[in-house]
């Protein structure tokens, strides 16, 4: 079967290793626990339930990654489990009213947290808006909110922000030094790897600042973080899994919070994991210089996100421009 006739993965980068991942226990193991702890905290009034979604939908996908023909079975698995597990065609489906919530409320309020105080200045850049949330809570304190992305997703109930669709994969459209402060959050590992230094290169362009939070699945960015308590996920996740096994894992947390929990399998999985350094290296590029940097640790508030780094970076060159 041809790539673009496999709806589910036409977006994934190496399909074949991807789905592969699905047949190592051990990681299975780790991200079914990781969901079902996330899932009965956050599904409290539907505990059993949300256990038996996790179960079900790794019974059928490692079902199908051991298929001969695994690509077209795990490529119907996933259909079936959008349509009849997650039921994202049925609006009074439990999971998906209560998970509108969390995308809605719960999930922009947390992110605000971690954010606000690293903003500078009013005007602010929201790219990889997705639906718009954080954007439309951002102007509801004040901030003067713009947001850009390559798809259209803008719920219909943001309405107090400036919405651009972009062009092409790389352009942001709007015009230089336009903002105080970019923000992207978890977007860099979903871009394909010639594109992201293009977009470095323009949130340089348009912002004197720039925030990125980005999955981190690298044990030595993990083990030099002091500011947590080593959860026993956590600890699990470094001493127990090796290496290919950590970006397997975030490679499976990635796809199932975003293709199987939302439906969005047509945005795009390259998997652009990096370390910590790196990061730093393509911002450098750019003109940017690191001025802060630490470690999120599981958040009890998160429902699908891992370990993550969030970067502050001053647009060196454009301060000095505007003095």
């Amino acid at each position: 079967m041809a790539k673009n006739n496999l709806k589910y993965l036409a977006t994934v980068t190496d399909q074949q290793g991807f789905v592969t991942g699905f047949k190592d226990e051990q990681v299975i193991a780790f991200v079914k626990k990781f969901f079902k702890k996330n899932y009965k905290n956050f599904f409290y009034q539907n505990k059993q339930a949300s256990v038996q979604l996790v179960d079900t939908t790794f019974k059928l996908l490692t079902k199908a990654s051991q298929q001969k023909d695994n690509l077209i079975a795990f490529n119907q698995a996933v259909e079936e489990i959008i349509i009849n597990v997650f039921k994202h065609n049925d609006k009074n489906f439990w999971y998906k009213q209560r998970y509108n919530y969390y995308k809605s409320v719960v999930k922009p309020a947390s992110f605000l947290q971690i954010i606000e105080p690293k903003l500078n200045g009013k005007k602010i850049l929201d790219f990889g808006t997705g639906k718009g949330y954080f954007s439309e809570l951002l102007s509801l304190r004040g901030y003067q909110v713009s947001a850009t992305d390559v798809i259209d997703q803008l719920s219909e109930d943001v309405t107090d922000i400036e919405f651009r669709l972009m062009p092409n994969n790389v352009m942001i459209p709007f015009d230089q030094r336009e903002f105080d402060t970019a923000v992207v959050n978890t977007v860099f590992h979903h871009i394909e790897e010639n594109d992201i230094k293009l977009i470095f290169g323009e949130l340089s362009r348009v912002a004197k600042s720039l925030i990125v939070i980005e999955d981190n699945c690298f044990i030595k960015d993990l083990i030099l973080d002091n500011n947590h308590h080593q959860t026993d996920l956590k600890h699990e996740f470094l001493v127990k899994l090796s290496e290919p096994q950590r970006l397997s894992a975030c490679k499976i947390v990635d796809y199932y919070g975003n293709a199987l929990a939302q439906g969005l399998y047509y945005i795009d999985f390259p998997f652009n994991f990096k370390s910590s350094a790196e990061w730093q290296k393509l911002a450098k590029q750019a003109g940017f210089t690191l001025t802060d940097q630490y470690t999120l640790n599981l958040s009890p508030k998160s429902l699908h996100t891992m370990f993550q780094t969030l970067f502050v970076f001053t647009n060196q060159a454009k301060t000095e421009l505007i003095k």
